[in-house]
């Protein structure tokens, strides 16, 4: 299920009628503000991301989300010093999930609890998974 799923679950109509939403509605939009809604990098097509690619991603993402200059986003810090939500968690692991190109635990974020041990790990993830030429 997606993070958008999650969030967006069931809405109501004029009518007062419930029915299911479809994911990635206003309330998982809510999670992302505007400016860091960008496309992905194909990975089918550029390679698998880099360490460094992905660190500077989830940099500019955090930083979007919680509206401070990306200068402000150490690496080497917990998750959790940035005050981020399980929700905003989770809505990024599904992003994650795009940008390497696998499916990916929703637990990643307290597995790997800093940028710098998520951006390795998710790395070399992507590289093992390439199929190998030869």
């Amino acid at each position: 299920m997606s993070p958008g799923a999650i969030i967006d679950t069931v809405h109501e109509n004029p009518r007062g009628h419930r029915r299911p939403a479809r994911s990635g509605g206003a309330a998982s939009r809510l999670l992302e503000p505007e400016e860091s809604r960008r496309a992905v990098p194909d990975s089918a097509t550029s390679g698998p991301p880099t360490s460094d690619a992905i660190q500077s991603w989830l940099v500019q993402k955090i930083s979007a989300r919680l509206h401070v200059p990306a200068e402000q986003i150490r690496p080497a810090e917990p998750f959790t010093s940035f005050g981020l939500s399980s929700m905003v968690a989770l809505s990024l692991s599904g992003e994650l999930e795009e940008l390497v190109g696998l499916q990916l635990p929703p637990t990643l974020m307290w597995d790997y609890p800093t940028i710098d041990s998520l951006s390795h790990h998710l790395a070399q993830l992507a590289a093992d998974a390439r199929p190998k030429r030869g």
